[in-house]
């Protein structure tokens, strides 16, 4: 399976998604940067997250947004900053790492699981075993139906990554 570093890169080099909404910030998170994150958030990054960070500190894809850390690209976000306080059940524990347009929210739990917060009613779902399952599969892969809809892997699929 390819990394979530890989599998970003592979999206950027389609068509997939729309050049005006995406944000590619010139450079990473150092070390240092993400070290005093998980400080303050007063827990771990995962080492699939940390490696996105260190790539482009947080990151805009058009269809979802990834969260930084330190001064993060204006209207990036900071992962301190979007986490939610008050959840319950599964997410308990986990990082608050993404949202995209439609207003879900993407929690990854500390043993990697990525969950999905409807912010409409509040259900919280499993969606992904792990980052690059979540990027690789549901959102730019096979299950990209159930992300986007069928429009949205017609796009994928369009553009080569099905």
């Amino acid at each position: 399976m390819k990394t979530v570093v890989e599998i970003i890169w592979s999206v950027l080099q389609t068509q997939v998604l729309t050049p005006v909404l995406v944000v590619v910030p010139p450079s990473g998170a150092t070390a240092e940067q993400i070290n005093a994150e998980e400080h303050l958030l007063g827990m771990p990054i995962a080492a699939e997250y940390r490696q996105l960070l260190a790539s482009w500190n947080g990151i805009d894809l058009d269809v979802l947004r990834f969260y930084g850390c330190g001064q993060t690209h204006p209207g990036m976000g900071r992962l301190f900053e979007r986490q939610i306080r008050d959840r319950s059940g599964s997410a308990e524990g986990g990082l608050v790492i993404g949202s995209d347009p439609a207003g879900f929210v993407y929690i990854q739990n500390l043993d990697g699981r990525i969950l999905t917060l409807d912010t409409d009613g509040g259900e919280i779902r499993l969606s992904a075993e792990n980052l690059a399952d979540f990027l690789g599969r549901l959102v730019f892969g096979k299950d990209a139906a159930e992300f986007g809809g069928p429009d949205w892997e017609a796009t994928i699929r369009q553009n080569g990554l099905l």
